[in-house]
């Protein structure tokens, strides 16, 4: 038991990883995760014998976005379906999910076993450590449904616990990467909510993919390189993430590598024999709490005991003859970009991708920044304006204050008055 708590400590340890990886520009040395040497895990089943010279799934070629030399390239694509479409950052994923759609499984199950593998082969980006969110839109009822699952605070975090100093800054940079940098993880929890109330498949079903990919492996791309080596100095600190990502003589893997990592691809099945349950309290449980408060972190298990993704109402507005449905708060996204639509109506078109287009996107989008640091939050604890933010009139007055023969400074206004109270 004791290794097994061990090795599945990687569900946190990458959650301080990424912290630091998609957010902070250079690799730190962060915490490390186990100073101890990691151990082949225990197998709950009958893991795919892997095959360093062949992934779980081949990249054909013209999917490739490197060259013979293993150098970035960029692929223009114009793709269409009959019956319809995985779209996701990896190949692998994508290709997991349009399995499931040709299995006979509806779009939520695709979704979730694409969440899933993602989680395996852009580790940089998502993971069962962290959190998400998902838009539905029912085509035959035409109802629309927003699942939140993104992390949450832990019960004992303060804001008293990041100590600034005298110019306001988090020293140490805790709020980016370490112990009090690490949330509630939801991922989860909403991808098998979203799989039992929405899917038509199994959990087993749609998570079996994620599995084997982990066990057999997958291809290393450019993208994936640059994110490790931004997170380099955090991972030499830790012997599991240099076991797995990185190659024998500790550097970083190359395009073209082999990935695998049976840990996770153990923690994965644990899930999947127990559902959530079997991440949010038992060995991977005790696992996270144990990291995150090594790493200084105050997350316990009442944290994990208690969360629940939940559902919202999505934001929308008619843009050039489409309705557009997006994610509401306590994701910024979607309420955003409809607010940028709706700013957008009212101003001059010019040719995409000239100097005039730049300016004007610019000059729109900082102002929807400035009121998204202001009115952005939780809904189940803070009132937000949303209907306010996306209202028509209201863009209409902030269209108004783009100057086409300068770059301005804007601070945040008042969407309160455009809130429709019925």
């Amino acid at each position: 038991m004791k290794n097994l708590k061990r090795l599945l400590a990687l569900a946190s340890a990458m959650a301080l990883a990424v912290s630091l990886t998609a957010c902070g520009p250079q690799g730190g040395s962060g915490a490390p995760a186990n100073s101890t040497s990691a151990q082949t895990p225990p197998s709950s089943s009958t893991p795919v014998e892997p095959d360093e010279a062949k992934p779980y799934i081949e990249i054909p070629a013209e999917f490739q976005s490197w060259d013979e030399n293993g150098q970035q390239i960029t692929r223009s694509m114009l793709t269409t379906a009959d019956n319809g479409m995985v779209s996701s950052l990896n190949y692998v994923a994508s290709k997991v999910g349009a399995d499931i759609l040709e299995s006979g499984g509806n779009a939520i199950d695709a979704a979730v076993a694409t969440g899933f593998a993602l989680g395996v082969c852009e580790p940089m980006m998502s993971g069962i450590g962290g959190g998400g969110a998902m838009t539905i839109y029912d085509a035959k009822t035409q109802e629309t449904v927003f699942i939140s699952f993104r992390e949450v605070s832990p019960k004992n975090m303060v804001a008293d616990l990041w100590v600034e100093d005298e110019e306001g800054n988090v020293i140490g940079n805790h709020k980016m990467k370490g112990g009090l940098s690490v949330g509630v993880p939801g991922e989860v929890d909403g991808l098998c909510y979203a799989l039992e109330t929405y899917g038509t498949m199994s959990l087993e079903e749609v998570i079996q993919p994620a599995i084997d990919l982990a066990y057999q492996g997958y291809t290393v791309s450019p993208a994936f390189v640059e994110n490790v080596n931004r997170a380099y100095n955090t991972m030499r600190s830790s012997a599991q993430l240099t076991e797995i990502y990185l190659d024998e003589n500790g550097l970083l893997p190359q395009v073209g590598d082999i990935i695998q990592n049976p840990y996770l691809a153990h923690a994965l099945e644990r899930i999947r024999d127990n559902g959530p349950e079997g991440f949010y309290s038992g060995p991977i449980a005790e696992a996270m709490i144990d990291a995150v408060q090594r790493a200084g972190g105050v997350l316990v298990q009442e944290d994990l005991d208690s969360y629940k993704c939940w559902e919202e109402e999505t934001v929308s507005t008619v843009h050039n003859g489409y309705t557009v449905i997006s994610s509401p708060s306590p994701s910024s996204g979607g309420t955003f970009i409809t607010e940028t639509l709706n700013i957008m109506e009212n101003l001059e078109k010019y040719e995409h991708g000239s100097t005039q287009w730049a300016h004007q996107l610019a000059e729109v989008q900082k102002m929807v920044f400035a009121g998204r640091g202001q009115y952005m939050a939780d809904t189940r604890f803070v009132e937000v304006p949303i209907s306010g933010i996306t209202n028509k009139d209201y863009a209409a007055k902030l269209a108004a204050k783009v100057d086409m023969t300068k770059a301005q400074t804007f601070l945040y206004d008042d969407p309160w008055p455009y809130v429709d109270d019925h």
